[in-house]
C-alpha cells in the first residue's frame, strides 16, 4: 500500500511487511508533505525511506545466534532460526483470513526469500536467506497503546536500556548483540491512531532498510519538521 504521504523511519520499517517491496518492516517513516485532505499516514500508509547503501550488505555464510528475539502469543523468532520453525512460532502463524506476501525487497538479489501476511490491522513479514532468518518484522495498525507499553517493558526486562531516540509523533527503541539489532518504533498520526513495529535482523540488513539509530535521529528531525509545517499551514 502506498501514497504520496509519508512520515520517517517506523513507517519504512511497516511499509515493508505490508506491500513487502519491505521497505521491512515493521516495526520507520519517510519524509514529504500529505495531501490537504488526508490526515497524517499510518506507518502501513507510509511510503519507504530512501535506503543508506546502493546495495545490500553481503552477509556471513553462517548466521551467528544472539540472545535477542521477538514473541507474540507464545512463539519466538530469533535472528538465524530456521525459517519453516519461525513461521508456526505461536503468534506468527498466518491467520485463517489473511492475504499472503511473497515479494522479495528491491535490491537483495535472488539469494533470498520472503515470507509473509497481513490483516487488516496487523502485518507480519520475514527475509531468510539460505533457510534461515535474517529480518523479522511484525507491524500492529490501530493499537493499543498498554500494548505498546507492555510491549517495550517486556524488551527491556529482556534486553535492558535501549539507544532511544524520542520525536513528537514517533519513538525508536534499539538494542543490538552481535551480529543482531532488534527495533521497536511507533508513530501517532494527527488523529491519535498508533501504530508499531518491532523488527529482528542483521545489522547491516537493517540498516540497508534505515532501520539504525542514525537513520531514526535523521527521520525523526525530519517527521517533527512535517508535523510543525502542518500545524503552521493548518493555522492559517
Amino acid at each position: 500500500m502506498r501514497s504520496k504521504s509519508k512520515l520517517p523511519l517506523a513507517s519504512s520499517a511497516t511499509a515493508w511487511s505490508l506491500s513487502l517491496s519491505l521497505a521491512l518492516l515493521s516495526a520507520g517513516c519517510a519524509t514529504g508533505p500529505a495531501p490537504a485532505a488526508s490526515a497524517a499516514p499510518t506507518a502501513t500508509q507510509a511510503k519507504a525511506a530512501p535506503r543508506t547503501q546502493d546495495t545490500a550488505p553481503t552477509l556471513p555464510d553462517s548466521l551467528a545466534k544472539s540472545d535477542l528475539y521477538i514473541f507474540s502469543a507464545g512463539g519466538r523468532i530469533s535472528y538465524g532460526d530456521d525459517i519453516d520453525v519461525a513461521l508456526n512460532e505461536g503468534g506468527f502463524k498466518r491467520p485463517e483470513r489473511s492475504a499472503s506476501v511473497n515479494r522479495v525487497p528491491g535490491g537483495l538479489g535472488n539469494n533470498y526469500q520472503c515470507y509473509g501476511w497481513e490483516t487488516a490491522n496487523r502485518a507480519f513479514g520475514v527475509l531468510a536467506r539460505k533457510g534461515k532468518v535474517v529480518l523479522a518484522l511484525d507491524t500492529y495498525e490501530h493499537a493499543d497503546q498498554q500494548a505498546l507499553d507492555d510491549l517495550r517493558a517486556a524488551y527491556i526486562k529482556l534486553n535492558g536500556q535501549p539507544v532511544s531516540v524520542e520525536g513528537t509523533h514517533v519513538h525508536y527503541d534499539f538494542w543490538s548483540t552481535g551480529e543482531a539489532r532488534l527495533m521497536l518504533c511507533s508513530t501517532v498520526n494527527e488523529l491519535g491512531v498508533l501504530s508499531f513495529s518491532v523488527a529482528l535482523g542483521n545489522r547491516d540488513l537493517m540498516t540497508f532498510f534505515r532501520m539504525d539509530p542514525e537513520s531514526a535521529k535523521d527521520d525523526q528531525a525530519a517527521s517533527d519538521r512535517l508535523f510543525t509545517t502542518r500545524g503552521t499551514t493548518s493555522g492559517n
